[in-house]
């Protein structure tokens, strides 16, 4: 990943709250088209103490997409030790919010600071304030999903794969042993593959059955004119992208990453 110092001014607004975040860390501020990342560590997510997961619903998400998320949880519960519970006074959780997209951090980002006090024409760009201290801390972290059929038109296995993202796994198409299953053409997406890390593991063989992964045909197209994002090495028959259930790759890893006995750790993974 090509991590340039170039400043982006967005902001996530919330209903009930306003949250800023500072992506001048980035390239892209949306990463692979679905990944935020921690300003200066896009690597710093950890698994969720226990498996407990708490959340909250932005007030400007419909019925539609509660039922939608709520589903989505209740397959990953039924298949792993995690647990999603609504948010009380937990100072670490993820706020579920209709930003016409769909995105999410990778893992939990806990307790941070969020403002940097950068300022560009005089307003800090992480809390768009004249007079910031960069002081601003939260527990927060965004996960946003949206009603769009034409481009979502499985928002309950959409919803899986943002939360498996919150859960600390990235998309199977970025491993570093892709290239052995498929041929990206990386003059026309940002699938960059990542090597090796110390906190990033590999559980399992290549699953191209995977919720993590992409279709062949999906993503952001750096030019429209120049055909195709990945294809398979092999001439294996098989549907690439599916957004209809975790695969038995995705339960082992979950499993795997969140035991009955889990507490913490830096580390994140791909299925």
């Amino acid at each position: 990943m090509s991590m340039k110092q170039k400043v982006f001014d967005i902001s996530l607004f919330f209903h009930d709250e306003t949250l800023y975040f500072d992506f001048s860390y980035c390239e892209e501020p949306i990463y692979e088209r679905d990944i935020i990342f921690t300003p200066g560590n896009q690597f710093s997510g950890t698994t969720w103490e226990n498996g407990i997961v708490p959340y909250e619903f932005d007030r400007n998400l419909s019925t539609k997409l509660r039922d939608s998320v709520k589903s989505a949880m209740e397959n990953i519960e039924n298949k792993s030790s995690v647990k999603f519970v609504r948010r009380t006074n937990q100072r670490d959780y993820i706020k579920i919010t209709d930003c016409k997209d769909y995105f999410s951090f990778v893992g939990k980002q806990g307790y941070r600071k969020i403002c940097t006090g950068t300022f560009e024409d005089g307003y800090c760009i992480g809390c768009g304030n004249q007079d910031c201290t960069g002081m601003k801390y939260s527990g927060m972290q965004v996960l946003s999903i949206t009603d769009n059929p034409d481009r979502f038109p499985a928002p309950v296995g959409s919803a899986m794969h943002e939360l498996m993202h919150a859960l600390g796994f990235y998309h199977e198409h970025s491993r570093p042993d892709r290239d052995h299953y498929l041929t990206v053409n990386n003059l026309n997406c940002n699938y960059v593959k990542h090597e090796d890390h110390p906190n990033v593991t590999c559980n399992g063989p290549y699953d191209l059955e995977s919720i993590m992964h992409y279709p062949l045909e999906r993503g952001i197209k750096l030019n429209e004119l120049n055909p195709g994002i990945m294809k398979l090495v092999s001439e294996k028959k098989i549907t690439v992208g599916q957004r209809e259930k975790l695969s038995k790759g995705d339960i082992n890893a979950l499993n795997e990453l969140y035991p009955s006995t889990s507490s913490f750790r830096f580390l994140s993974f791909w299925t």
